[in-house]
């Protein structure tokens, strides 16, 4: 079985975020269970090679240079190869909505009669629909509607996703399958009981305004509790997030570390003693499937996909507000005797997203999906 898979961008050596890191690990899950596996992606900095293969951690990749470095990723040069490597290969997986990628790769799949399947990654989600939705509306009945509604099958990564996607599409066939982390790095870091750790973009939509919050509470029963943030900021939130804290009383202890990638990332979840994901809207989140990797315990928002994460007793998923985000954070942190009891129930979910799962998993679906053809 031959498949392409197509996304917007994916350096080789740098992700920036968890829609890159999910696919990379799934392509690397895919090829260990013999699919014949080619990434194809935009790029815009000088150290990616263009036009040739090139192996990413075992992943055959080719990217191409974009015509204009904007966030549609445009590319005359993908586009041409789309147009041909399509009609080469079995299947056609898309990640990713609203970009040029993604649009030409339905089309170039439509051309060629092959069946593809689109991973919208959260990107048809409520929250995510109506943020900035004078743009996304028209682009999504024009061109995203049709090829979603053109696909073989629509991929969710959560059953709340896939239940949404259902509503939105229900002559489609959706599918869930979760996506896949990288096994950690190995490292030796002594765990500070009373670190909060978020790791993620800042972005509005990840409720890091309602987190801080619930961190000034938590500093009103524990004086030592910090929270750890790290990230890219692409949208200059964190002088709103300065302002925010000044205006709490008591003032939480919060410090920004920037991007962490590599062994850092790690050494900082593993420092951990909660991690904290409390998202407006998540269709996963990657890194909370990262941090049970380390161990460590997490607490999600009822608006993140994870409840499977207080059924394992590996943390918390609780309602949004600060108040129930304050008590799940403390009820961890007070109860350090119960840390070790968390932390082998988070490891062992952590094993449902490994590269070999998750792989094994897609690949079963491709093939039914080639079956149904035949």
């Amino acid at each position: 079985m031959r498949v392409l898979h197509v996304i917007g961008s994916l350096h080789p050596t740098r992700r920036s975020g968890g829609l890159e890191e999910a696919t990379l690990r799934l392509c690397q899950g895919l090829a260990g269970q013999g699919v014949d596996v080619d990434l194809v992606a935009t790029g815009a900095e000088r150290d990616v090679p263009f036009d040739r293969h090139v192996d990413v951690e075992g992943v055959r990749a080719r990217y191409f240079p974009r015509s204009l470095n904007i966030g549609y990723q445009p590319s005359v040069g993908l586009w041409r190869h789309l147009a041909t490597e399509a009609r080469q290969v079995d299947l056609v997986h898309i990640t990713g909505m609203f970009t040029f990628p993604a649009a030409a790769a339905t089309r170039a799949a439509q051309r060629s009669g092959v069946p593809y399947v689109v991973s919208p990654s959260g990107m048809c989600r409520p929250w995510a629909l109506a943020h900035r939705a004078w743009k996304k509306r028209p682009y999504y009945r024009l061109i995203e509607r049709p090829s979603l509604e053109g696909a073989a099958g629509i991929h969710a990564t959560s059953d709340v996703e896939g239940e949404e996607l259902e509503a939105l599409l229900p002559k489609q066939r959706v599918f869930v399958v979760p996506n896949a982390i990288a096994p950690p790095v190995a490292v030796k870091v002594t765990r500070v009981p009373d670190r909060v750790v978020f790791l993620g973009r800042l972005h509005p939509i990840k409720g890091l305004d309602r987190l801080v919050d619930a961190m000034s509470l938590v500093t009103e029963r524990l004086p030592r509790a910090e929270l750890v943030i790290a990230g890219r900021d692409d949208a200059g939130l964190w002088p709103t997030l300065v302002e925010r804290m000044s205006r709490a009383r008591p003032r939480p202890k919060v410090s920004y570390v920037g991007v962490v990638t590599g062994e850092a990332k790690s050494r900082l979840l593993a420092s951990a003693a909660v991690l904290a994901l409390t998202s407006y809207s998540e269709s996963f989140g990657l890194v909370v499937a990262e941090a049970l990797a380390h161990g460590t315990p997490v607490v999600t928002s009822h608006e993140c996909p994870w409840e499977t994460v207080a059924r394992a007793g590996a943390g918390a998923w609780v309602p949004g507000d600060r108040h129930h985000i304050a008590e799940a954070i403390l009820d961890i942190l007070e109860t350090a005797d119960d840390g070790t009891a968390r932390g082998r129930n988070a490891l062992a979910l952590a094993r449902s997203y490994r590269p070999e799962v998750v792989g094994s998993a897609m690949a079963r679906v491709y093939e039914q999906i080639l079956s149904g053809r035949r």
